[in-house]
């Protein structure tokens, strides 16, 4: 990236076609408005599309709420694109304007492995590698080519899947990888992701820094810093110590059962890294869990487990920045928050401690708008790591 050659927030889009029966539509006259959205809680990604049609595309193609949607752009000077195909699964908001000449409607899209997802179950037993098991279900689905899986990932494990869907069936033995504790399983604009939170923030693929801040006149016209400067945040939840007080994440204890010899662990958990006083009761939150023998765990892989994903709600924010399609779910970013009040000639440092910092990347609004220009922005929900 070069500062002068373009505009942050330009995008190219090279592909939004409506395909069906083996025809290819082109929406772009049409569009107002698009969003994908991804986000380490989901499996799949999802969106929306609104068009201004005059035309009447919607009986002459025409969109049903079944076909598929191609789209496919890249930030100016980017050699990395978000290339991918969805389905449509539904048309709202549709209405008359413009002396009924024009109808503005949304169409509501998915990524085509939830379908595929929902229309197949398992009934069988497993008893391999964690790896080798995620591989083997995922592909019954996609090409693993697309499926990341983080080294942290190992172990053995065996069970009976009692018909569930693939990616259900993945998230359950997600939950039960005791290699690491916060194992998610995800899907980013770029491909499917087996990762805990804490190799993520490990890793750091940090994409820069962003600051709360107008940017100032020496650097207006400095691309760089305008691509990395957002004007508002949102506060989507601050630190609330009643709640991980109720919720584990401060203490819990756990009971594991073997149902074939009658015996059982227990044990307590008290959360390293909440160095206050009281540290909190465990009796308040006691979980029981059966177990048959075959999964080498411990409790404390249940209360470490806890800790990784109750503590992504400590401090979450919402920042709205200019896009880039090399950005995706996972990767984290430095922010840094003005400190406010008086300052002197004696101030060296000018950012907030408590809300700046590190900050793990956990959901994107890709928001592509065409009015006078076309405009891409990211509405981050980044989750700082404490």
């Amino acid at each position: 990236m070069a500062d002068g050659v373009f505009n942050p927030g330009d995008v190219f889009i090279y592909a939004l076609n409506i395909i069906k029966d083996n025809k290819i539509f082109e929406l772009d006259d049409f569009l107002v408005e698009l969003n994908i959205y991804e986000s380490i809680d989901n499996n799949f990604l999802k969106g929306t599309i609104l068009l201004s049609d005059s035309l009447n595309i919607v009986e002459n193609i025409p969109i049903e709420g079944n076909e598929y949607l191609s789209i496919t752009f890249t930030t100016p000077s980017f050699s990395q694109s978000i290339k991918k195909v969805f389905r449509i699964t539904t048309i709202s908001n549709r209405k008359i304007v413009r002396d009924n000449n024009t109808q503005m409607l949304m169409l509501d899209f998915i990524s085509p492995e939830f379908l595929q997802d929902s229309l197949t179950n398992i009934y069988r037993s497993f008893k391999d590698d964690f790896e080798i098991l995620f591989k083997e279900i995922f592909g019954k689905l996609y090409s693993n080519e697309i499926l990341q899986i983080g080294t942290e990932v190992q172990g053995k494990i065996k069970f009976i899947c009692p018909g569930w869907s693939p990616f259900k069936c993945i998230n359950w033995m997600a939950s039960k990888c005791t290699s690491a504790n916060d194992i998610l399983f995800f899907q980013s604009n770029q491909n499917f992701y087996i990762k805990s939170i804490s190799k993520l923030l490990e890793e750091n693929k940090n994409i820069g820094e962003y600051n709360l801040s107008i940017v100032n006149v020496e650097n207006k016209n400095k691309t760089s810093a305008r691509f990395n400067t957002t004007e508002y945040v949102d506060m989507i939840s601050v630190i609330d110590y009643a709640k991980n007080y109720t919720s584990g994440y401060m203490a819990n204890k756990v009971y594991i059962a073997n149902v074939y010899n009658k015996k059982f662990d227990e044990a307590v958990f008290i959360n390293p890294k909440a160095k206050i006083e009281p540290p909190g009761n465990p009796d308040v939150i006691r979980n029981f869990y059966p177990n048959n023998g075959q999964i080498d765990w411990n409790p404390n892989s249940i209360g470490n487990r806890k800790l990784g994903l109750f503590g992504l709600n400590n401090l979450k924010l919402n920042i709205n920045v200019p896009g880039r399609t090399d950005v995706e779910i996972g990767q984290t970013i430095n922010f840094k928050h003005p400190k406010l009040g008086p300052r002197d000639e004696t101030d060296k440092d000018f950012t907030d401690k408590l809300y700046s910092g590190n900050y793990l990347i956990t959901a994107i609004n890709h928001k592509i708008t065409k009015s006078t220009i076309i405009e891409h922005r990211m509405i981050m929900e980044i989750t700082k790591d404490f």
